[in-house]
């Protein structure tokens, strides 16, 4: 892969530019993870269709992330000017100063609580870890009340019905959950009963993921206050 000469590209988190140099002294992967032939893209002349030696330099982080219509900005400097067609899709310019503003990609553990979709807290590790524990819970409590009437015929139920459909568990059940709300399920293999069941242990696994999340993010917003306020303690 060769990088054309002031591009700018994302790699490991971090955003860089394509510059042309004769030294490696000045490139932010010499001695580290430095080579030619890696996803950086080449860097000596000889590996270059351009015969040209490159080097790639950070880009330097200008203030905090900003708000901007909806999206989350970070503004960068760019170790030399760039022309508008090499600026990915996410980048933009602003103004002088070889300053450009480029939108951070959030991933669901970024986003506030208010932000997320009900599919969003579906489709989280927490809602499963939930739906395995009431799951659990469910199948021990009726096993003890069998256990405690061994003479009684029960019926069965949704949990054996979904045991028979090979569905019950955590996956299976956040998956049927997220068809009962959207109301895809297919009513007839999974009749009122079942999407009942479903739904009460879908909503209470919901709740307790929306609980947690929302804990976690107030925890989060209390830590930063303090360290907020034992920096200005130090620096008064």
């Amino acid at each position: 892969m060769e990088r054309k000469i002031g591009e700018i590209f994302e790699y490991n988190g971090e955003w860089y530019q394509c510059m042309k140099s004769n030294t490696c002294n000045d490139c932010a992967f010499y001695r580290n993870s430095c080579g030619s032939i890696t996803g950086k893209g080449f860097c000596r002349h000889d590996f270059r269709k351009d015969a040209t030696n490159v080097i790639f330099k950070k880009l330097e982080k200008v203030g905090e992330p900003y708000e901007h219509c909806g999206k989350l900005y970070q503004c960068y400097k760019l170790p030399m000017e760039i022309e508008i067609r090499l600026l990915p899709n996410n980048c933009n310019p602003i103004g002088k100063d070889n300053l450009v503003e480029i939108e951070i990609k959030q991933s669901k553990e970024d986003m506030k609580v208010s932000e997320l979709k009900v599919i969003d807290i579906i489709q989280m590790p927490q809602f499963e870890k939930h739906i395995e524990a009431l799951i659990k819970d469910l199948y021990l409590t009726r096993t003890k009340i069998m256990n405690e009437h061994p003479g009684v015929q029960f019926k069965r139920g949704p949990i054996e019905r979904l045991q028979e459909k090979k569905v019950f568990g955590p996956k299976a059940l956040a998956a049927l959950y997220a068809k009962v709300v959207d109301k895809t399920i297919n009513t007839s293999e999974y009749p009122s009963t079942l999407r009942t069941f479903i739904k009460g242990i879908g909503d209470e696994a919901f709740h307790k993921t929306y609980v947690e999340l929302k804990q976690a993010e107030e925890g989060e917003k209390v830590e930063t206050i303090m360290v907020k306020k034992e920096e200005d303690e130090k620096g008064a």
